[in-house]
């Protein structure tokens, strides 16, 4: 995959809208002490497309003036990395409303456009260089931008001179991707455990923190030694950074981390800082509105409403054809032309030799390197966020090898954006009718081993999931505003209704739940043994009304080849995303499956 490609797939990630509650708090346009708001421009052009150009980051000249002339008298204050490091060091607090302003990759606008606004409004700003594309170590710049199109080691001498420009670390070859699986992917090299063709192996830990620290300490060095600096600070390639690639960064003399992220506001204990990314020629009055949005929303209050399916990887290795990457290519069109825009994979599955996974782990035996290829594939072509679902029961007589699981999860599939803890019919008993101190403890433990191995760009959560039965439901509706604080979601299993009796007494126990749990809430509809078209219609019936409750995390489950067009043709209009009829699209014109 090339540059533009990954750098596409965390930009779409990160920006596209989806639809989220959010919850206004004080109405106050200044940023609480110590806070900061981030940017994150690229190339800078006077040719830029008002929309569609052929480069979605770039921001065209009179655009950026016009920002930086109504900033220069506004109450808003460019501040430096020296400032940021400061605060968080707790030597000396932020300005008010303070807001740094970054531009990645080292082209030569910044030398020829935007250091002449830097001087005419004095204003401060981050150049982020990627050292080998300086020194014409590597053509990946050459390729992004075009041949001189970077600045030269010169250029950047003399705008380091001005005292309004600071440098940081881009890496000195992490802006690539690099094999990440048996099938070929390439995923960012700073956070991805490269995959060797020849040994049939992945990186291990050891060759994971030596090629990050060589390349940060090398990429340091270069910017030290050209421009008479001590650089403090790294901003990561793509966003891409996990807290584990953060420490090593801070082993080799970079404390300062700088991501992306949904939100741009940062507080000065913050580990990695978020930065918003500019993308489609942004307008001044689209980037004032963007911090006067930041200014009245937190991303902490916003929880994703999202529309799911849960699927085996199973389900592609079984069928006739036994072409597994085809069957991967149906499946992600049949779910394209579904329109949702979550996916729980399984990611443990029994077989008549005992459970086996999809992804190279310490605990069970892998039935087939798949997992990896088909998160990335949902990521990058569809824009899914992919859950991990772990079924818990496999670890009820050895606790201790769920640690170990997740870590080798997580290590192989760092796209991952959340872990979904199945535990089945025994969710009751540990978490409702009993507090089970032990797999409260166990689960923070996993969650912080999770989160370690997370991209800190992405939103990663933690679902608790499993069966309630309806006599059930009073004790949980007390316990959901407990559960809630722990985790980010609860995932709750419907068993098949059959008729609407059934539907209607589960939505009057579900209608009365307080919205901000609604919010927390997945309902999951199990569809295996659908056949009829009147159980169809109970169940479509059922996904409405959860609707129109309030409740808009609704999943349905398994999602299977051989039944996607009885879903399409049943489920569509509850289940899809899609509000436009005009880009409906029926990938079974003969109504078959697989």
């Amino acid at each position: 995959m090339t540059i533009y490609k990954l750098s596409k797939y965390f930009s779409c990630l990160l920006l596209s809208l989806s639809t989220a509650t959010t919850q206004a708090i004080e109405f106050n346009e200044n940023l609480k002490k110590d806070q900061s708001i981030s940017f994150n421009f690229h190339d800078v052009r006077d040719d830029v497309q008002k929309q569609g150009d052929r480069d979605p980051y770039a921001i065209h000249t009179k655009n950026l003036t016009a920002f930086l002339d109504w900033l220069s008298t506004s109450k808003w204050n460019p501040v430096t990395l020296q400032q940021i490091l400061d605060a968080k060091e707790g030597k000396h607090p932020l300005p008010q409303n303070a807001v740094l302003l970054t531009f990645d990759d080292g082209t030569l606008s910044n030398y020829t456009h935007v250091f002449p606004l830097l001087k005419q409004y004095k204003i401060h700003a981050v150049f982020a260089i990627v050292t080998s594309w300086i020194d014409g170590r590597n053509s990946g710049g050459e390729t992004a931008y075009g041949k001189k199109n970077l600045v030269s080691w010169d250029q950047l001498r003399e705008m380091q001179h001005s005292g309004l420009v600071e440098f940081a670390s881009h890496s000195d070859q992490l802006h690539q991707g690099i094999l990440a699986n048996p099938q070929n992917n390439l995923e960012p090299a700073a956070i991805t455990r490269q995959y060797f063709i020849k040994e049939n192996r992945y990186e291990n830990d050891d060759e994971y923190y030596n090629r990050i620290i060589t390349d940060l300490k090398i990429s340091k060095q270069r910017l030290d030694h050209e421009l008479n600096i001590q650089t403090n600070t790294i901003i990561w390639p793509y966003g891409a950074v996990t807290p584990e690639s953060e420490k090593i960064a801070k082993d080799a003399g970079l404390p300062l981390s700088f991501s992306l992220g949904r939100s741009g506001i940062n507080s000065a204990h913050d580990g990695t800082l978020k930065r918003l990314l500019v993308t489609d020629n942004a307008t001044a009055e689209t980037l004032k509105e963007e911090l006067l949005n930041l200014t009245h929303y937190h991303e902490d209050l916003i929880t994703d409403q999202k529309h799911s399916i849960q699927f085996s990887l199973d389900d592609l290795i079984s069928q006739p054809t036994n072409d597994v990457n085809n069957n991967l290519g149906l499946f992600l069109n049949y779910v394209q032309a579904l329109s949702v825009n979550r996916i729980f994979i399984n990611t443990i599955q029994d077989s008549s030799e005992g459970p086996v996974t999809f992804f190279p782990n310490e605990v069970f035996p892998i039935k087939m390197d798949l997992l990896n290829r088909t998160i990335w594939q949902s990521k990058t072509r569809l824009f899914l966020s992919a859950y991990a679902s772990i079924p818990m029961h496999y670890f009820y007589a050895n606790p201790t090898h769920l640690n170990t699981f997740v870590q080798n999860l997580m290590k192989n599939n760092t796209g991952i954006s959340g872990l979904d803890l199945d535990f089945g019919d025994q969710l009751y008993n540990n978490f409702i009718a009993n507090e089970n101190a032990q797999w409260f403890e166990k689960l923070q433990h996993i969650k912080a081993t999770a989160e370690y191995l997370s991209n800190v760009s992405t939103t990663f959560n933690i679902v608790l999931h499993g069966q309630v039965s309806l006599t059930e439901m009073p004790a949980f509706k007390q316990k959901l505003a407990y559960l809630t604080h722990y985790f980010n979601y609860i995932n709750i299993n419907i068993p098949t209704l059959t008729n609407n009796k059934e539907s209607h007494a589960w939505i009057n126990i579900l209608k009365d739940i307080p919205q901000h749990q609604k919010n927390k809430l997945i309902v999951s509809l199990n569809i295996k043994n659908i056949n009829q078209a009147k159980v169809w219609e109970t169940a479509q019936n059922f996904l409405q009304e959860l609707e129109r409750i309030g409740i808009h995390n609704i999943k349905i489950q398994p999602y299977t080849l051989a039944k996607a067009a009885d879903i399409q043709k049943h489920l569509y209009f509850p289940i899809s995303e899609n509000s436009s009829p005009l880009s409906y699209r029926n990938p079974f014109p003969e109504g078959e499956s697989l």
